[in-house]
């Protein structure tokens, strides 16, 4: 359960389904960005847990950043249950999905297990569509340079790996 007056409790939004959604996923300005990692905060799952008062101790985080935090947290769906744009029905990744990266990155889906596909069909349906949409030189260029990810990752936001 998040803290009363937190972000989450505030705009009703589980911080918990935040967790594995890194910082760099909200391309905040190099300032608000640098003060959240000097504070330890490295999800959006982390942000969430905070309040107004947290973040304003925060040496160099003032009113400009505090605006830029507020925004980002105010376009986040309130259920991660988006469907509408056939997006990936949550951000968190199968437990499995970790240890099959590189099949992933690479489109090889039935080389799965079959327990996975069976398991997970629709996240590994989704997949499968976002990696049709997606360019192979676009997948192997985001897993390589990890500024280039974060630069994609806003637009990608719930194509997750």
């Amino acid at each position: 359960m998040d803290k009363k007056g937190s972000f989450a409790n505030i705009y009703g939004i589980d911080s918990n389904d935040y967790m594995e959604v890194k910082t760099e996923s909200a391309n905040f300005s190099v300032r608000t960005f640098g003060r959240l990692r000097a504070s330890k905060i490295y999800t959006i799952g982390d942000l969430l847990k905070r309040d107004e008062a947290d973040l304003f101790s925060i040496k160099g985080f003032g009113k400009n950043c505090y605006g830029e935090v507020l925004k980002y947290i105010e376009s986040l769906p309130n259920s991660l249950n988006a469907n509408d744009f056939g997006m990936i029905t949550s951000r968190k990744q199968p437990d499995w999905a970790k240890e099959n990266r590189d099949l992933l990155y690479e489109g090889k889906f039935f080389d799965l297990d079959l327990e996975y596909l069976e398991k997970d069909k629709e996240y590994i349906e989704k997949m499968q569509e976002a990696y049709v949409m997606l360019d192979r030189k676009l997948i192997s260029d985001i897993r390589e340079d990890s500024l280039m990810a974060s630069e994609y990752a806003h637009n990608f936001r719930y194509f997750y790996l």
